[in-house]
């Protein structure tokens, strides 16, 4: 029986630390998370980010976590 539980817990702990739960959680609590950039919001982030908006703030602005930020203006302002 002590075999069983370890075995449950264990996939238990699998399950919660899997990419698509991590993905999961990430798009609750970012709206945008994971999903394609418009043109328009390209433009809006690089205004925001050349006019001295902080990343808290584009995080709110675009609804998306702090890597879709900075990896997005890692990329455009190249």
């Amino acid at each position: 029986i002590s075999h069983s539980i370890k075995r449950s817990e264990a996939i238990k702990r699998t399950e919660e630390g899997s990419p698509s739960s991590y993905m999961q959680t990430q798009k609750e609590k970012y709206a945008n998370a994971y999903q394609y950039w418009s043109a328009d919001d390209d433009k809006k982030l690089v205004e925001l980010y050349n006019s001295g908006a902080d990343i808290k703030t584009l995080m709110s602005v675009f609804r998306r976590n702090r890597g879709g930020i900075v990896s997005r203006i890692n990329k455009l302002t190249k």
